[in-house]
């Protein structure tokens, strides 16, 4: 990764890296959840989660781990001088040099890394991520991921591939939705619907709550606008 990479996130005090997909895949309430309760810097593809303390940090990794965004696995952890303290398949750490002190940098990998140095620091109380996922438990490979702008925000579902090429086709599709935080209620369940035909789709929630969609998102294919 190039040190002048614009999309990579500088380490602040202690910083907790975690992949946006793991956010998706596991995290009760979805990204906007995740992003209310911990307020992380983003790029994209990571969030970056700031504490003031290593204590602070094993509170998050906790509750991360609990849910299933692992650390080692899903998660990264690093010091904004020192530099990564816990290492992460898939992400790359850069210095950048000062006049005052190093500066570290996280972003996704171009290529794969190699297995991390064992000599790196640990945390006080160490960080034990859970045992790799046996192959009968790894999340689908062919997830696919769709993003609703309702107006003020945005919502996002993963659904498998068939669902995916029915919604892309603009066929009539119903689906169970991964939660929603709605206001005083909390979390909530959300109930999807799309019909791309129409130019129509939304999600509703248990409170009967109703999100119209304004305009949507299939991955990584431009947007569509959707009727009013």
């Amino acid at each position: 990764m190039n040190r002048r990479d614009p999309w990579a996130l500088p380490a602040a005090f202690f910083s907790i890296i975690v992949k946006r997909a793991a956010v998706v895949r596991s995290y009760p309430g979805g990204v906007e959840r995740f992003e209310r309760l911990y307020l992380p810097r983003k790029n994209g593809a990571l969030f970056l989660v700031t504490r003031m303390s290593t204590g602070d940090v094993e509170f998050v990794l906790e509750e991360l781990n609990e849910v299933d965004v692992v650390p080692g696995q899903d998660l990264a952890v690093a010091d904004m001088v020192h530099g990564p303290l816990l290492q992460c398949p898939g992400l790359t750490f850069a210095c950048e040099e000062d006049e005052f002190a190093p500066r570290w940098s996280v972003n996704v990998s171009r290529e794969p890394r190699a297995t991390p140095d064992a000599h790196l620091p640990r945390l006080p109380g160490g960080l034990h991520a859970r045992p790799a996922r046996e192959p009968s438990q790894a999340p689908e490979a062919s997830r696919r991921t769709i993003v609703l702008d309702y107006g003020y925000d945005q919502h996002s579902i993963e659904v498998d591939s068939e669902t995916f090429t029915k919604v892309a086709a603009g066929e009539p599709v119903t689906i169970e939705g991964q939660g929603f935080v709605h206001e005083e209620d909390g979390l909530l369940a959300d109930r999807w619907y799309f019909q791309l035909a129409e130019l129509a789709a939304g999600f509703i929630l248990s409170n009967d709550a109703e999100f119209h969609g304004q305009r949507v998102w299939l991955e990584d294919g431009e947007g569509e606008e959707l009727r009013g």
